[in-house]
This record gives C-alpha cells, sequence and structure tokens, in this order.
C-alpha cells in the first residue's frame, strides 16, 4: 500500500510523465526457462511497484548465453559479467543460481555490482546479480534501489534495509526524490534511454 506522499510523487506517471526502461535479464541457457522467467516477472512486478512511485516503469527483455555462469563466487567472477553489460541505455541484471558472499562464508539473495578491474573499456559498467534460489521477492527491487543511488537504511518498514525488512517494507518520500535524481542523472548522461515500448 503506497503512503500518502508517495502517492503525491506518483502523479507525474499518472499524467502520462513516467519514464520507460528496459531491464535486460542475462541467464545461462542450461537455467530452466519456466522458472527463470516466472521468477524474474514477479520480481519485476514487485520493482515496478516500488519504483512507480519515482516516475519508472520497467519492461523485461530476457537473453540466455552459455557465457553467463550459474555460479558467481569471486570479485573477479562479478567482474567478468561486465563485458555482457554494456552502457548502451539498458539495466542490466544476471540471473544466477548461486551468489557467495564475497567478505564473508555463505551466499547471498543479491548485489548490485560495480566494475572495478583494470580494464580501462569497462570502467563505468554497473549492473545486478540475483540468485534465483535464495532471493527475497523484493531483492531485485531493493538492488535496483542501490543502482540509483540508495543506501542501506535500518527500518524495518524500508526497503533498503538489509537483512531484515518486513514483506511490506517501502521507500521513504526523500528515497523516491534521491531515484529520480538518480534517474535524471543518467537519462542525461545517456547510461539510461528511455524506450517505446510496443503495446
Amino acid at each position: 500500500m503506497l503512503r500518502s506522499a508517495q502517492l503525491l510523487l506518483l502523479l507525474p506517471w499518472l499524467l502520462g510523465a513516467g519514464t520507460e526502461l528496459r531491464l535486460v535479464a542475462h541467464r545461462s541457457e542450461t537455467l530452466g526457462k519456466r522458472e527463470a522467467v516466472a521468477w524474474l516477472e514477479a520480481q519485476l512486478a514487485r520493482a515496478n511497484a516500488q519504483l512507480t512511485a519515482a516516475g519508472i516503469q520497467l519492461h523485461l527483455e530476457h537473453r540466455t548465453s552459455e557465457a553467463v555462469p550459474l555460479e558467481v563466487r569471486t570479485k573477479q567472477e562479478r567482474h567478468s559479467l561486465a563485458v555482457h553489460a554494456p552502457i548502451d541505455g539498458d539495466l542490466h541484471v544476471f540471473l544466477v543460481k548461486r551468489l557467495a558472499n564475497i567478505d564473508s562464508k555463505g551466499d547471498i539473495c543479491g548485489v548490485h555490482w560495480r566494475y572495478r578491474g583494470s580494464t580501462r573499456s569497462l570502467r563505468g559498467r554497473h549492473y545486478v546479480i540475483l540468485s534465483l534460489p535464495d532471493a527475497l521477492p523484493d531483492t531485485m527491487a531493493h538492488e535496483l534501489g542501490h543502482y540509483f543511488g540508495l543506501a542501506h537504511r535500518k527500518e524495518p518498514d524500508n526497503l533498503m534495509t538489509s537483512p531484515g525488512r518486513a514483506d511490506t517494507s517501502a521507500l521513504a518520500p526523500w528515497q523516491i526524490r534521491r531515484v529520480q535524481a538518480g534517474l535524471r542523472a543518467a537519462l542525461r548522461s545517456r547510461a539510461l534511454v528511455q524506450r517505446a515500448v510496443r503495446k
């Protein structure tokens, strides 16, 4: 349920001033299509429910490739995905079966990752990696919050709290404004481009 302050911020979208973006979801060809597609569409619906208040509507495009690994365990393996995430106006998300925590033992649900390797042509690329078996229903929304410039919070009802946020967590009005600022910067730089979606 959107709060009244969020509804006010939603007005530009209701009046037709929203921004439609393409989210390209990359996965291995060996990852089950039916399971992956249904899971991604559910994640996308939750992300759109959160980001609509910022005037953002995401549309999903699926891409499969054997170059996308089933498991991402190291920093280098996270960096290796940058070649598949060009700065081409789209958001890039990678779906894997296992995403290891590189700071401690165990696995994590998802991560917003910035390439910081030595290849100059890949610098500036950033993308989201999601673990299909481990992600919460709103993990994509949470990681896209990081993509647009939001940091972690501690309030249990806030989407950017991790771990331990409530199922009904949402973005605060000031966070929505920050997402809008991040979107404007990305559009100005052409890192993101509004896409005309065929109906």
